[in-house]
């Protein structure tokens, strides 16, 4: 990669051969510069790419804002070559640790500090935006770490002195990758900016131009610094937006042109007319508050593990790490994390912290993933069993289909008389299946996700695995029926029937269904809804279930007696036992194979606790069901012998 041409714009993303795009950023970050909704929108307009090359020459700016810049460009998938025109100082310096390769000049400079900023409010309000800063300062620690290979006791004393190092400096300590030529000019929308730091090596000043910005570029960064302007102004309104005081100076456009800090003040003071002081502040308006927070938090990580997208460009957890998360909910929690020694003490803070949301975060999100497993398991159970309710785990009681008689007339003027069952039932109860896994503090510092995809994901597959291997062993151990002892299938109870696998086969088999009787000999007219087959016959049985017309027909328009008889499930279990026999299974809603939960919950539940048996947080995977058998009626079994 080499150095951007003379005449390059302060900002612009521009598509380049080969499916790569040349990324330019000669400009603050964030304010009246590069904006990284902005960003996100122009990078993600660019399909296909595999190769980012960004020319870097800012003094840095938004924390934020390069946060989230560093995180898109690190997590894309392209790789990303990043050449240091002229300065990467502050946040610019984070957001060239994205590079998969970092080229800087000879004389070019790279500044590293602690991040600044200020406040205006109470004293907890000052005590809020240092924790803030604190971990704005973690997390830049952790990037360089990761990108020198340097410990974090060695980046410490270069933030605190803001240190300046040249191209050969940055190379030496790891924060560069190779040099290359030396650079004569790099101009920058805004040299003023560089007046901000106290230690600007007389090197570094001779890389500072003195260009204008064009028309066009000017008009883009200030539509781009009024919108960050609005958006500042509406997260601090956001709090108080029931207060009609409040209410009316936003309708009266009084902030419409206000730089944030003033509308800041005015909006605070109209907080305060006709009210009594509480001696309580609002704290941390940037991420607002309450569930926000959580479903930030759960939002972003969820998107990381693929549970879902992130639609939200303004998420301040985007792309965020387990341990950037802890220190963020830590300092949600009003706990100030500069206090708080090593990582593995921070995490600890965050699982034990009785106001923090660190766990319930994190058992949002392993739930989703629980489900996602459940849901995505290919289990075919449920197509055709029927669903019930348990309410408690005592044995209960299900009537079959030939419990009840047909009502017998009433006479006119005749009394209504009692209509008595027959001693006939069936024992259903629950049965608790579930197990345990843990996540460590040491996954969380090496930001492990596994427990938010992959195990959750198997497990909940494996619950529903469950429920299937108790319904499908009814069918293939042919269980006793609890009314006469009898296995399942059985001639006694007309539901077998033999022969080749074929059309004729299956009517035999519809005609058993639709002949069964109840106790009292009338018979139930039975529909079938389902064909159940083993793998190996599942051609066969698409075949002659989709077949217009009988093997035998010599006219060709007679219609096949089982054409769309049924509906077909394919059900691998049952080649284990046999590959030549089949089911067929009443609609939906009969009285074949009851599955009930506990109190209608039909999907595994998660439950978590401070790690006992692991170093961190365990959770436990819970299913209440029961499985039985109602009836033998609505059932039939086909088999070649």
């Amino acid at each position: 990669m080499t150095a951007p041409e003379k005449g390059t714009s302060w900002y612009g993303i521009k598509a380049a051969a080969n499916n790569s795009i040349d990324v330019s950023i000669f400009d603050e970050i964030g304010g009246w510069g590069i904006d990284a909704a902005y960003f996100m929108e122009e990078l993600s307009s660019h399909d296909g790419v595999t190769e980012i090359n960004l020319s870097l020459h800012s003094p840095g700016g938004s924390v934020f804002d390069g946060l989230a810049i560093y995180n898109m460009l690190k997590n894309h998938p392209a790789t990303v070559n990043v050449y240091i025109a002229g300065l990467a100082a502050s946040i610019a310096s984070v957001i060239a640790m994205a590079g998969d390769t970092i080229t800087m000049p000879e004389d070019s400079f790279m500044m590293v500090h602690c991040p600044r900023g200020g406040a205006v409010g109470e004293a907890d309000d000052m005590r809020d935006y240092a924790d803030l800063l604190d971990q704005a300062e973690n997390t830049m620690s952790n990037i360089y770490a990761k990108k020198t290979g340097l410990s974090r006791d060695e980046i410490a004393p270069l933030l605190s002195a803001e240190t300046w190092m040249t191209g050969p400096e940055c190379v030496e300590k790891g924060f560069a990758d190779k040099l290359t030529e030396p650079v004569k000019m790099a101009a920058t929308a805004n040299p003023k900016a560089f007046d901000l730091f106290a230690a600007l090596p007389a090197g570094a000043k001779k890389l500072i131009g003195k260009v204008e910005p064009s028309a066009e570029a000017k008009q883009i960064s200030d539509l781009l610094a009024d919108k960050t302007r609005r958006d500042e102004i509406e997260a601090i309104v956001e709090p108080f937006k029931e207060n009609p005081d409040v209410s009316a100076l936003v309708e009266s456009g009084e902030l419409n042109n206000l730089p944030t800090s003033e509308a800041r003040d005015l909006i605070m003071i109209a907080q305060g007319t006709n009210t009594t002081p509480s001696g309580a502040a609002p704290s941390h308006i940037y991420a607002d508050n309450g569930r926000i927070v959580h479903d930030g938090m759960v939002d972003a990580l969820s998107a990381r593990v693929g549970l879902s997208s992130l639609e939200d460009k303004q998420n301040h957890f985007r792309g965020m790490t387990l341990m950037e998360l802890v220190r963020a909910s830590l300092t949600e929690a009003g706990v100030g994390v500069a206090s708080i020694g090593d990582r593995m003490s921070l995490v600890a803070a965050a699982f034990t912290h009785s106001t923090g949301d660190f766990t319930g975060v994190l058992e949002n999100v392993a739930s989703k993933a629980l489900l996602v497993g459940w849901e995505s398991s290919g289990e075919t159970f449920g197509r055709w069993t029927k669903k019930g309710d348990l309410w408690d785990f005592k044995e209960a009681k299900r009537a079959g289909l030939g419990s009840m008689p047909s009502l017998p007339e009433v006479k006119e003027g005749a009394e209504y008389k009692y209509v008595t069952t027959d001693d006939h039932s069936i024992p259903i109860a629950l049965a608790t299946y579930g197990g345990m896994f843990g996540l460590t503090r040491q996954a969380i510092i090496n930001d492990d996700l596994s427990a938010f995809d992959r195990i959750p994901q198997k497990l909940g597959r494996a619950a529903h695995r469950t429920i299937g291997d108790l319904v499908y062993a009814i069918l293939t151990s042919n269980a006793k029926y609890a009314v006469d002892n009898k296995a399942m299938f059985h001639t006694d109870h007309k539901n077998v029937a033999t022969g080749a696998f074929d059309a004729a086969l299956i009517d035999v088999a519809r005609l058993k269904m639709r002949t069964q009787k109840d106790a009292q000999g009338e018979r139930l007219s039975i529909e079938p809804g389902f064909l159940i087959v083993p793998a190996a016959r599942e051609g066969a049985a698409y075949s002659i279930i989709n077949s217009t017309s009988p093997e035998d027909a010599t006219n060709s328009g007679v219609v096949s007696p089982v054409h769309k008889a049924a509906e077909i499930v394919v059900e691998s279990r049952l080649d284990d036992s046999s590959s030549t026999t089949e089911y067929l299974i009443a609609s939906q809603g009969s009285d074949t194979i009851e599955v009930a939960y506990l109190d209608g919950q039909d999907s595994p539940t998660l439950e978590s606790r401070n790690g006992w048996s692991v170093d961190g947080t365990e959770w436990k995977v819970r299913i209440d069901a029961g499985v039985a058998p109602l009836d033998f009626r609505g059932m039939v079994r086909l088999s070649d012998s």
